[in-house]
């Protein structure tokens, strides 16, 4: 929980690991193991380990995103001094904010575990996040910040998407939720089983092992990294299963499948996808 915004992640606590693999964990009363839809196609960005899912058109993109934390800066700042008028330093901040596109979000997108060698050489494999937090150069009381935050005018302004919301806000709850049947049902398939086998057999030629499969008992498909391994060891291993999961193609298999069902997930729900997406309109617009 971030103390300033109120900023949660879906099922609670995030930390480091990306939220689809914390997703499977919530549960979902439509996931289940009935006959996978064709396979969709998922774009794969391997400079910085994106994936472009169907359901994602229906959320704050990046760029959104970005003027809408620009927007929520300003609104708070004069909220907490009860003025229009606005710090130099703030509305500096805002306007690196609008030309910062948030991809704390969507940038090492590990929803499949570790791939794409060339981006973990470059920003390693530890996910974190940029800092869009409203106010923070703008002195207040704990008081003043939770009234502003309840005003009409802020909660206007409120950032969300399918990993995360800020100060309570539903708007994009649904839309988690679907995400989340596409994840499960993807994990719990029988490809995502013959790909845990192969990778498998590609981490032991490498002197590896599968983590332990999860409590929703899907297949294991990343590597294990055992508590008392040095960071130097981890990172090793990392890239040995990043390297095994690009040789298979497990991620862009799996994300294809998951595609799939939100494709047919989108055909399902429509009304209720394109209510969330009015949404996020209308809050661009007061941006």
């Amino acid at each position: 929980m971030n103390t300033r915004h109120g900023i949660k992640r879906v099922c609670g606590a995030f930390g480091a690991l990306l939220v689809p693999l914390l997703l499977a964990s919530c549960g979902s009363e439509g996931a289940g193991f009935d006959s996978p839809p064709p396979p969709g196609v998922a774009t794969l960005g391997w400079e910085q380990a994106t994936i472009d899912f169907p359901l994602e058109r229906f959320e704050m993109s990046p760029t959104e995103l970005s003027v809408v934390w620009a927007a929520r800066n300003i609104a708070l700042v004069r909220c907490l001094t009860g003025s229009n008028q606005v710090s130099d330093a703030e509305i500096g901040r805002s306007a690196a904010m609008l030309a910062t596109p948030d991809m704390s979000r969507d940038a090492l997108d590990w929803v499949f575990g570790r791939w794409s060698t060339e981006a973990i050489r470059s920003y390693g494999w530890q996910r974190s996040y940029s800092d869009f937090d409203a106010g923070r150069l703008t002195p207040s009381s704990d008081s003043a910040l939770r009234g502003c935050i309840s005003e009409p005018a802020i909660l206007s302004l409120t950032p969300g998407g399918i990993s995360f919301s800020v100060d309570g806000d539903t708007a994009f709850d649904k839309l988690s939720e679907l995400y989340s049947e596409s994840y499960q049902k993807t994990r719990q398939s029988p490809l995502a089983e013959s790909l845990s086998r192969q990778m498998g057999d590609c981490l032991a030629e490498n002197g590896y092992e599968l983590a332990r499969g999860d409590r929703d008992g899907q297949p294991a498909i990343s590597v294990r990294l055992p508590e008392n391994w040095t960071e130097e060891e981890q990172s090793r291993a990392v890239l040995a299963s990043a390297a095994c999961n690009d040789r298979i193609g497990l991620t862009q298999q799996l994300a294809n499948l998951m595609a799939g069902y939100q494709e047919q997930i989108i055909a399902e729900h429509e009304a209720e996808l394109v209510a969330i997406r009015v949404e996020v309109d209308r809050r661009l617009a007061l941006a």
